[in-house]
């Protein structure tokens, strides 16, 4: 026999058997419909009802990069998806576990490891207080541990850092000769300690000048 495309003919053999090696569609949830015709008997259906294959990789919505600002109390929130090499989705009894690559203080919620729960999503939402980028990854866990072959990476998050909070100075306040010339300088953080760049930071004299 002949691997099935389209219609293709086939010859019993000394047991009456005839066979067709065939191929399931690549899209799952439907019904593939077989014709079988031998004349002069009458034609059947066989009818195969088409699943999802085995998780293969994990999808990022949004996929896009992401931003937000350090402690604001939102963070990001994602849709993750199961699919399988075909792009189906995927009804999963697994667990996925996150982590953050680029970032050792982002925290996940409701935990960083979730249970699909026979469905075929998860909904996770990462907050971070430090200024900087970062992306997650998501990774199966099965049997009490990470399985990286089935994973998904999702776009570049940008955490931003919020309003100032604190001033430092940052130049010498040793004794300065008459006339002399020194730069003044200060740091402008964050309540977090996050360098806020941009920040509109006006010196005024009070006195001598």
């Amino acid at each position: 026999s002949d691997i099935f495309t389209g219609s293709n003919p086939a010859t019993t053999d000394a047991n009456g058997i005839a066979y067709i090696d065939y191929t399931a569609s690549p899209t799952s949830g439907g019904i593939d419909d077989i014709d079988v015709e031998s004349a002069p008997a009458s034609a059947i259906q066989i009818n195969l009802a088409v699943t999802a294959d085995n998780v293969s990789y994990y999808s990022f919505n949004p996929s896009t990069d992401q931003s937000f600002i350090a402690g604001d109390g939102s963070g990001q929130s994602f849709v993750v998806t199961a699919f399988d090499q075909y792009d189906n989705t995927v009804g999963s009894a697994d667990s996925i576990i996150f982590s953050a690559e680029g970032s050792a203080t982002a925290t996940f919620s409701s935990n960083d490891t979730l249970g699909f729960a026979g469905g075929s999503t998860v909904n996770v939402t990462v907050e971070d207080n430090t200024a900087g980028s970062f992306s997650i990854k998501a990774k199966r866990f099965s049997g009490g541990s990470a399985d990286a072959s089935v994973n998904g990476t999702s776009g570049l998050i940008t955490v931003s850092a919020n309003s100032a909070s604190t001033l430092t100075g940052e130049s010498s306040s040793s004794p300065i000769i008459v006339g002399a010339l020194r730069r003044l300088q200060v740091r402008v953080d964050d309540q977090f300690g996050n360098n806020v760049p941009s920040a509109s930071v006006t010196f005024s004299i009070i006195s001598g000048g």
